[in-house]
């Protein structure tokens, strides 16, 4: 008897052939586990004082048509906006009021300080020629 060995023939279950049996790749990567978003502290007070409307950090009183720059240096550059104005080549740079003019006007009291800004933005609209 010249026959050849037979390897037997093993029945395969479905599940081996696509290897979705436990343990065995599937062809798909694995699930990463999702993460919960960051849950936000609430938050505090810092106890820092409010920022008046200006933008200066100064207790400048907000003035119709005009928008404060603050400075590095502590100085504030006035600029004529008009309505609608959001770009800065649609303003008309008025002038810069260093931290001693600032100083001056904090030590006026509100009344004072709002009649020497608007007398200054008024002096600056005019050097420009702005009504």
């Amino acid at each position: 008897m010249n026959a050849a060995p037979v390897a037997p023939t093993q029945a395969v279950s479905p599940d081996l052939r696509t290897g979705s049996a436990v343990g065995l790749p599937t062809g798909k990567p694995p699930e990463k586990p999702r993460r919960k978003p960051p849950v936000k502290p609430p938050e505090q007070p810092t106890g820092k004082a409010a920022k008046s409307p200006s933008g200066s950090g100064s207790h400048l009183a907000a003035v119709a048509g005009i928008t404060w720059e603050p400075k590095r240096d502590g100085a504030i550059e006035a600029w004529h906006a008009p309505p609608g104005a959001v770009q800065r080549k649609d303003k008309t740079y008025l002038g810069r009021a260093g931290k001693s003019q600032l100083e001056e006007w904090d030590g006026l009291d509100a009344d004072a300080r709002q009649k020497a800004v608007e007398g200054w933005i008024a002096m600056q609209r005019e050097k420009k020629g702005i009504q």
